[in-house]
């Protein structure tokens, strides 16, 4: 009887445990799966049906990991373009007589465009040593 070498898996396999909140790879499934086909009862193997129910679950797990990835690329590029977007406008302002809240007292000023600036993907006018977001305009003047 083999229970001796399916202890010392489970054993080799319990000393293994890192994190258990941390979320298991492409990797740690493909040893879980050859794991269990190692350790399998020759009485009573797998069956075919779990077994391609496993590699589909495998597979709908690769290609959701993939669609995330992609996903936090289209994210990251949206962010991009808004920023852009948004620098754009603000650069078109320069020049203009504007009002608006202050980002910084919360006051209203008003004033001249001098310049604008991008923090933290926000388009700032500078307007008489105030600054002013583009979402807080109030007015634009010619």
């Amino acid at each position: 009887m083999e229970i001796t070498a399916t202890n010392a898996a489970a054993e080799a396999s319990a000393a293994k445990v890192v994190n258990p909140n941390s979320i298991l790879g492409q990797d740690d499934f493909l040893k879980l799966l050859c794991s269990q086909l190692t350790f399998q009862d020759p009485l009573n193997p797998m069956s075919n049906e779990q077994f391609a129910a496993q590699m589909a679950q495998f597979s709908s797990l690769e290609q959701m990991s993939e669609m995330n990835e992609t996903m936090q690329v289209m994210q990251n590029n949206m962010q991009f373009a808004y920023t852009c977007q948004a620098a754009s406008q603000a650069a078109a302002l320069i020049g203009k007589n504007v009002s608006g809240m202050d980002a910084d007292t919360g006051l209203m000023i008003n004033g001249v465009v001098e310049s604008i600036t991008v923090e933290n993907d926000l388009a700032y006018l500078n307007v008489n040593s105030g600054r002013i977001a583009v979402n807080d305009l109030l007015r634009v003047n010619s």
